[in-house]
């Protein structure tokens, strides 16, 4: 599991429309075959990403889209403020556990999570539903939300680490899941510059 690799990753599923199944894109140098994406009537869109050299699974989780959707979007966002609850975290466990299936049917390596913003928040559940390692980019703190998340990195549990720019309103929403890495000087910021789109 690679955080830059992950944040090129976090990027590359904004991409519009998303990639098709069996497509092989090169991100960041390195090869990946689509196994296959989901774009709901919930707003949520992902994709099983498939690195062809170390062949680890990676799900990655879209995050908010105000310019393409802001109206489902924009509720998803208030939803987890005000109610505490996520209306995509059942397309995005459905899609995790799809990544569990095909990595173990097909003998692939090691599943993991990743995801930007509300993705964020999306690869935080998923993460902890299926004791998977992974990385968020300036993600909304799902130990906030009403899906009994700890906050922190459990003991037991696999890796996960939230990259957050210093003053980041979206990230200072909630309690994380996982660490926290906190980023302030350049060098340090440029991770989560890949990560952020437009």
């Amino acid at each position: 599991m690679n955080p830059g690799a992950n944040a090129a990753l976090s990027d590359h599923v904004y991409k519009d429309p998303l990639p098709e199944p069996k497509t092989i894109v090169t991100i960041a140098g390195t090869e990946y075959r689509v196994l296959t994406s989901l774009n709901s009537a919930t707003g949520y869109q992902g994709v099983i990403y498939h690195n062809l050299e170390s062949k680890e699974v990676i799900v990655t989780h879209r995050g908010t889209e105000f310019d393409r959707q802001p109206l489902i979007d924009g509720g998803i966002d208030a939803a987890m403020v005000t109610a505490r609850i996520n209306a995509q975290i059942d397309d995005a466990l459905a899609l995790t556990k799809q990544a569990i299936e095909l990595a173990y049917a097909n003998g692939y390596g090691q599943v993991s999570v990743t995801g930007h913003s509300l993705g964020g928040a999306l690869a935080q559940i998923t993460a902890h539903h299926y004791n998977l390692p992974g990385d968020a980019f300036n993600p909304y703190g799902a130990a906030g939300l009403a899906y009994r998340l700890p906050e922190g990195q459990p003991a037991s549990a696999a890796p996960f680490t939230n990259h957050v720019m210093a003053g980041d309103l979206v990230s200072a929403g909630g309690p994380h899941y996982g660490k926290v890495e906190m980023y302030a000087l350049p060098r340090e910021l440029e991770i989560l510059r890949n990560a952020e789109h437009g």
